[in-house]
C-alpha cells in the first residue's frame, strides 16, 4: 500500500523489492529522481520521526533513498506510514 500511495508522486521512483539477499521481506524503496523538487531524504526522515506517532524509516542505496521495511508493522499501520509520507512528500 505504500508503493500504491506514492507511485504517482512526481520525482519519486517507488518500487517494491524482495529477494534472497538484500530484501528478505517485501520492502518499499523510494528514490529521488532528477525531477524531484521537494525535501531531501534526511529532512523527510526527521519529519517522520518527529511526528505523532513517530515513524522511523530506513535509508536505501548510495543515491539517498528511503526504505519502508514492514517487519514491525501491525495491521493498518502501513496505511498510516503511506499517508504521512504522502503529506510530507507532497503527494496528498
Amino acid at each position: 500500500s505504500v508503493v500504491d500511495a506514492l507511485i504517482e508522486v512526481p520525482g519519486l521512483k517507488v518500487t517494491l523489492e524482495h529477494d534472497d539477499y538484500d530484501y528478505l521481506i517485501p520492502t518499499a524503496l523510494m528514490t529521488f529522481t532528477k525531477e524531484w523538487k521537494g525535501q531531501s531524504r534526511d529532512p523527510v526522515l526527521e519529519s517522520m520521526a518527529e511526528g505523532d506517532p513517530p515513524i522511523f524509516l530506513g535509508t536505501a542505496g548510495p543515491e539517498g533513498g528511503i526504505a519502508v521495511v514492514p517487519v514491525n508493522l501491525r495491521d493498518g499501520e502501513a496505511e498510516i506510514v503511506a499517508e504521512r509520507l504522502r503529506g510530507i512528500l507532497g503527494g496528498g
